[in-house]
């Protein structure tokens, strides 16, 4: 497990509204891993980039933010370790702790690594996908060879893929992926806006109707069953369940909305 001692320490809990963590128990590239982009009005404005291991989210603040642009390397330095529950964190740090300044939640999804994850931070290459609302694809943190450097200071690297772009592609994202609010209304407390879902709606597999059964030892089958077919969304801390019309249902079945609201707020994967 690890610890979050340098984190704890540069903090007054008393006086911000920071997350006080624990680390939490270690996990695998098994487990589904989250990542969280912040962007950070301080001193200096710039993006905290976060990704989740060993029981804590590894931090790097990257100055002028991603780039879609593989040509464009972005500089990433690498900060102390937070606690798992910082994902959550938007509002204001008071002016005169540590990091003072506004955080907005910029982005947020699921990160899978691409090779041996403690390999890639002791040598300082890690390679991995990002599955988010605003960042996708494969990218890579290389950290400086230039002893001057330092041996926190490291590229953050779009690699070359189908979202690669000409251009850093992130200009448009001036509000909160979380509460779609912008710097200022975070600033004044405002509450969070009603934002539309961020993912897609798919399509519900349907039953195919054939007189004779396909053969051969690659097909299942099951009994058609009446009902409903449904799918289950779940964004922003709210659960969906909507039928291959599109139709609501989440009324009539409200025991698995309750409990897919406490796995979205108690398991790995919100």
């Amino acid at each position: 497990m690890a610890e979050l001692k340098d984190y704890n320490q540069k903090r007054d809990f008393k006086v911000t509204s920071e997350p006080e963590g624990q680390g939490q128990p270690n996990i695998t590239a098994d487990s589904a891993l989250r990542y969280v982009i912040q962007r950070h009005w301080a001193s200096r404005e710039h993006y905290d980039f976060r990704l989740e291991w060993n029981g804590v989210l590894h931090s790097w603040a990257v100055p002028k933010g991603p780039s879609y642009n593989p040509k464009e390397k972005r500089l990433a330095v690498m900060v102390e370790d937070h606690p798992l529950e910082y994902r959550n964190f938007e509002g204001t740090i008071p002016q005169g702790e540590y990091g003072g300044g506004t955080v907005m939640l910029w982005d947020e999804g699921w990160w899978q690594p691409l090779g041996d994850v403690e390999q890639g931070l002791a040598k300082g290459s890690l390679k991995f996908l990002l599955k988010g609302a605003r960042l996708k694809g494969k990218w890579a943190l290389v950290r400086l060879a230039d002893a001057k450097a330092g041996k926190n200071n490291w590229l953050l690297i779009k690699e070359k893929d189908e979202h690669m772009q000409d251009s850093a592609g992130i200009e448009q994202f001036e509000d909160s992926i979380r509460t779609g609010r912008t710097k200022e209304e975070i600033e004044t407390g405002s509450e969070p806006k009603e934002i539309s879902n961020p993912f897609e709606l798919a399509d519900i597999q349907l039953a195919k109707l054939a007189s004779v059964p396909p053969q051969g030892n690659d097909w299942l089958y099951e009994i058609k069953y009446d009902g409903y077919r449904i799918i289950a969304y779940l964004a922003q801390g709210k659960v969906k369940l909507l039928s291959r019309n599109n139709n609501e249902l989440s009324h009539r079945f409200k025991g698995i909305v309750q409990a897919l609201s406490s796995f979205f707020l108690t398991e790995r994967w919100c």
